[in-house]
Parts: structure tokens; sequence; C-alpha cells
């Protein structure tokens, strides 16, 4: 924004130079171009001036002219560089981050699978322990065997989403 500003300043300044009186210096002699007069300490010298002396003034000034045109190209050209630039680092970061928010995202589907894995395998034991221990009623084995394929599918569920 404020690279936006100073170029805009640059442009209104140069448009304006010129617009009024141009000061060139020819042969160490300070002089003011407007449009086609040719003023000397703000005194009119076009008449007093010889031809050759006003054509060398006069394509000073066009050169100079040439060359202010010629940083302003270039003052443009940088600034859409710098744009150009600020969206790829834009572009970048957002890929970045997606890629960031994808591994948090895999990372924490793995901690849900080893937690379901955990307890899939705790709620066995437990199952496998009491079956020995003959305190299973059917009713109770069929709850712990729903219990169990419940379990199962829920860490399959979470392997998928890996």
């Amino acid at each position: 924004m404020k690279f936006n500003k100073i170029t805009l300043i640059l442009f209104l300044f140069f448009i304006t130079a010129n617009t009024y009186a141009q000061e060139v210096i020819v042969n160490e002699v300070k002089y003011e171009v407007k449009n086609d007069t040719i003023f000397k300490d703000g005194v009119d010298v076009t008449n007093t001036l010889s031809a050759v002396e006003q054509e060398e003034i006069k394509r000073t000034f066009s050169e100079k002219l040439k060359e202010e045109k010629k940083l302003l190209k270039e003052e443009k050209r940088k600034e859409v560089e710098r744009k150009n630039s600020e969206k790829k680092l834009k572009k970048e970061e957002k890929k970045r981050k997606k890629a960031e928010k994808k591994l948090k995202k895999q990372e924490l589907a793995i901690k849900k699978l080893d937690k379901a894995k955990k307890k899939y395998k705790k709620s066995s034991e437990k199952f496998e322990k009491l079956k020995s221990k003959g305190k299973l009623s059917p009713e109770d084995e069929l709850d712990w065997n729903k219990k169990l394929d419940k379990l199962k599918k829920d860490i399959e569920r979470k392997k998928r989403k890996l």
C-alpha cells in the first residue's frame, strides 16, 4: 500500500513537471523549457539563442523526458514484480498451512486408531479372563461378543480413514 502511494506521488510529480517548465542544463547554464519557449532566469531567451543552441537545449530536454518515462516504466515493472512475488508467497503459505493441517489430521487419526486398538485389546483380555474363570453367562457372552465386534468395526473404520 505504501509503495502504491510512493508510485502515485512519483507519477504525479513527473506529470506536473512535464506540464510546467523543465530545467535543462546545457554548457553549465541552467535553462527552463516550457512548450517551445526557453527561459533563462525567468526571462524568455528563445529569440536571442541561435538555432543550434535552441536545438541542443530541446534535444537535451527531450532526452530528459525520455529518461523520466523510462524510470517511470521501470518503477511500474518493479511494482508488478513485487505484487507477483507477494501473490506467490501467499500461495506457498496457504499450501504449507494446508499440508500442516492434513498432517495434524492424519496424526490425530493415528492416535484414535491406537486408542481403539488398546481398548479392543483390553476388552478382549478381560473377556478371556472372565470366560476362563467361568463367570460369564450365555447372555453375558453374547453381550461381550457384540461389544468386541463393535470395537473391531470401529478399528476398521479408523483404518479406512487413514
